[in-house]
């Protein structure tokens, strides 16, 4: 074990950092290749979304801000799609399990 304490928020950074990396190499393989067609559902849901925005704050968000959320939002919707798709029980646990280590001494 280590001599240096590290804190949950650290401990959770750093667990963060090292799935993303590790996740992040899957996901260019599961990546939808660009000439598929986009799920009709997320970018309909996408547009709806993206109306609601508009009316929050319509004097401030120009095209170009309105691109780039509905990218992000389809983006979004299209991942959150394959994450309901995976299959889990109820035995299934979340992944970070903090577990507190004091040193001796």
């Amino acid at each position: 074990m280590p001599d240096h304490a590290i804190d949950r928020r650290n401990f959770a950074a750093r667990l963060t950092g090292a799935a993303a990396a590790l996740g992040g190499a899957y996901a260019v393989a599961d990546e939808p290749k660009k000439a598929e067609a986009p799920d009709l559902t997320a970018v309909a849901s996408t547009e709806l979304l993206l109306e609601l925005i508009k009316r929050v704050d319509p004097e401030r968000l120009k095209a170009e801000h309105l691109d780039l959320l509905r990218a992000d939002l389809l983006a979004n919707l299209q991942r959150s799609a394959r994450l309901s798709a995976f299959p889990l029980t109820n035995a299934d646990e979340p992944a970070p399990v903090f577990a507190a280590w004091r040193s001796e001494g």
